[in-house]
C-alpha cells in the first residue's frame, strides 16, 4: 500500500504515514492506495506543497543548536577578553 498524500509505501494496517505523517483510513482504504504512481500522488501540487517532511525539521533543529552552541562559545570569549 502506498500513502495518497506522499506516495510513500507504508505498512498493511499502519494508521499513519511513516513519512508524511498523514492519517490512513485503512477501513476504507480511501487515504491509500496500491499504486504510488496515479494522478492522485504524483503532481506539482504535492511537490511544491511547502510541507516539511519530519527528517527536514529534525535538521532545523540541529541547525538551530549549533547555531546556539556558536553564539554562546563566542559570547564566553568575548567576555575573557574583556
Amino acid at each position: 500500500m502506498f500513502c495518497k498524500k506522499c506516495g510513500a509505501e507504508v505498512l498493511e494496517g499502519a494508521s499513519f504515514c511513516l513519512k508524511c505523517g498523514a492519517k490512513l483510513d485503512n477501513a476504507s482504504k480511501g487515504s491509500v492506495n496500491s499504486d504510488p504512481f496515479t494522478s492522485q500522488n504524483v503532481g506539482a501540487s504535492n511537490i511544491n506543497s511547502g510541507s516539511v517532511s519530519p527528517s527536514s525539521s529534525s535538521d532545523n533543529k540541529k541547525g538551530l543548536i549549533i547555531a546556539a552552541f556558536v553564539i554562546l562559545a563566542a559570547i564566553v570569549i568575548l567576555l575573557i577578553l574583556l
